[in-house]
């Protein structure tokens, strides 16, 4: 089976078919995103209207709960947002449809605002699409758990994905009890608790870490969507025998079609990072032999 025959290859537009798709999705959100920022340039008092308040609510203003999450306070404001959005949200084009991670946006953005709006239904108004990125984050977490990152506050020190959520849980829980900063924690934390939900209903069999496993160990600890344990590797990516395991005697012994299928299908279901370092030079050499045909 080639790699075009594969089923996530196959579908309705994939990314890597062109025409609609996820990554298509991605850029409209970011677009949409700069183009309200924008608007709100140009005229200044539209910020405050599309801003989500208790207030805005009781007058009817309900289209508040949706233009909330593409309102910025400022450049840097949509400028990290955006970045957040286009980094993790090129992870997800790969495991998602465009509808799913356009509801994604929307779901973790609304449950971000619901949340901020229970504790200050009468405080400042809530805006930014901080809460949607915080939801794509804990989608590409439960996705690809062991993915590595830089941020800001550890710098030159890689971490993993699962393990980046469970510190900025518990970093934004912190920021919440300490004290009036002027950032809506609660709406990041609305936000991961919406994108958990809707990976968990919508996307179950392709989960492979979950933050409440991880939270709660009694639970039998985090594990991958087939029950598998997280700790070591999972015995149906064991490596099958091709030919002998010449290839990985002779790393410039040709890749034949049984390896390479092997190997597409280990990144299509968990990830590129999964990869031995074996199994790395081997998708070289494929790529080597397929640019000499």
């Amino acid at each position: 089976m080639g790699i075009w025959d594969r089923n996530y290859m196959r579908q309705s537009g994939s990314f890597f078919q062109g025409g609609k798709s996820a990554l298509d999705t991605l850029y409209y959100l970011i677009g949409i995103n700069v183009a309200v920022f924008l608007l709100c340039v140009m005229f200044p008092g539209l910020e405050g209207r599309l801003a989500l308040s208790g207030y805005g609510l009781e007058t009817g203003k309900f289209y508040q709960l949706i233009t909330a999450m593409f309102d910025h306070a400022g450049f840097m404001h949509l400028l990290f947002n955006m970045w957040g959005l286009y980094i993790f949200g090129l992870i997800l084009v790969h495991y998602l449809s465009p509808g799913k991670l356009l509801w994604l946006y929307l779901i973790s953005g609304l449950t971000g605002n619901a949340l901020f709006l229970t504790f200050n239904w009468y405080g400042a108004g809530l805006l930014g699409a901080s809460g949607a990125v915080f939801g794509v984050m804990m989608a590409c977490a439960m996705l690809e758990p062991d993915r590595r990152f830089y941020i800001i506050f550890l710098p030159g020190i890689p971490i993993k994905m699962s393990t980046m959520i469970v510190c900025y849980t518990i970093l934004e829980l912190m920021s919440e009890f300490g004290g009036a900063d002027g950032v809506a924690h609660l709406a990041h934390l609305g936000g991961f608790a919406g994108g958990y939900v809707f990976m968990k209903i919508t996307s179950s069999r392709l989960i492979r870490w979950d933050i409440l496993n991880f939270l709660f160990p009694g639970n039998g600890g985090a594990r991958f969507s087939d029950g598998e344990p997280r700790r070591g590797k999972m015995p149906k990516w064991s490596r099958p025998d091709f030919g002998g395991g010449a290839g990985y005697r002779d790393p410039d012994a040709p890749v034949s079609q049984k390896e390479l299928d092997f190997l597409l299908d280990k990144i299509a279901n968990e990830g590129i990072n999964s990869l031995t370092e074996a199994e790395m030079a081997r998708l070289r050499r494929a790529r080597e032999q397929m640019r000499g045909r």
